[in-house]
């Protein structure tokens, strides 16, 4: 079975997303561990000083947990340092992660 982790804010949780992970499930043919990282509140700012978070980490948290498709829920604050310190095989990034 392959770990395969994406990551992201998901602050406004929308059909995008779904489709992600059940994209990244069908290119593992079944065989996938499905990791998603949420970024927390206090950094999001930094790669998107014009937002306005609706959801707290916390919030963002259950609401991903409560996803059939995801099998865990991490919590990360920028991803050039987490990265370092998750156990996966692949990663999966959106079109729109150009400088996460």
């Amino acid at each position: 079975m392959k770990k395969v982790l994406t990551f992201g804010v998901f602050d406004f949780f929308h059909l995008g997303h779904l489709r992600l992970f059940k994209n990244i499930l069908k290119m593992g043919g079944g065989g996938v561990y499905l990791i998603v990282a949420v970024q927390q509140d206090n950094c999001i700012k930094k790669y998107k000083p014009d937002t306005r978070v609706l959801y707290s980490t916390q919030e963002r948290i259950e609401i991903l947990k409560s996803i059939r498709e995801i099998d865990e829920v991490i919590v990360y604050t920028f991803v050039d340092e987490s990265i370092k310190h998750i156990d996966f095989d692949i990663l999966a990034i959106g079109s729109d992660q150009t400088n996460p």
